[in-house]
């Protein structure tokens, strides 16, 4: 896997599948529950959701991130309320809305998908990234970096338990977080 690009980067020049099938496997999860969450019924949700990741597989070559944060964000979240919008419409044009109607002219529910995804996009991503980058790594080096950065350890304890050098300990973390900055870079903003 090439470490000098983000992933964005990568799938904006090359969309190569396995780099696809990373970026999949950290937002179908994502998007599929916004989809449920948004009272789309299950059946509908699959479907919708393959629609939206198709869209976004033809779209993100076109994808320029304008530096601002949330950029890659944003621009996802309007590719997913478009989809729950077009799924709307086409319910309420067939007569099979039920529901949709009553709950997408209110703009509480409106301002409840917009919170919703701000709150837990990030959160969620940095978890499936977490699960990614963790492949490339010893079983040493990983738990000396999540003991460290995720458990609040310090450097000397783990050293110790482990039966390596603080060093050790702390190369590992400055790697693990390179790794994590790298492929994540335009996903999240947080590293």
């Amino acid at each position: 896997m090439d470490t000098s690009h983000s992933l964005l980067d990568r799938l904006s020049t090359c969309n190569s599948a396995q780099d696809w099938n990373a970026f999949e496997s950290i937002y179908r999860p994502f998007i599929r529950e916004r989809l449920l969450r948004s009272n789309i019924p299950t059946n509908d949700a699959d479907d919708i959701c393959q629609e939206t990741l198709t869209q976004i597989f033809k779209a993100i070559s076109g994808f320029q991130h304008n530096g601002r944060e949330g950029a890659f964000r944003n621009w996802l979240k309007k590719i997913v309320r478009q989809k729950i919008w077009q799924h709307i419409n086409k319910a309420s044009r067939n007569g099979s809305s039920g529901q949709f109607g009553i709950l997408y002219d209110d703009q509480a529910v409106d301002q409840s998908f917009e919170d919703q995804w701000e709150r837990e996009h990030d959160q969620h991503v940095v978890e499936k990234l977490l699960q990614l980058v963790k492949k490339e790594f010893t079983e040493t080096s990983w738990k000396s970096f999540r003991r460290m950065v995720i458990e609040g350890e310090e450097p000397a304890q783990i050293a110790m338990s482990l039966s390596v050098s603080v060093n050790a300990v702390l190369i590992s973390k400055s790697r693990i977080m390179k790794r994590l900055r790298e492929y994540g870079k335009g996903l999240v903003e947080q590293f």
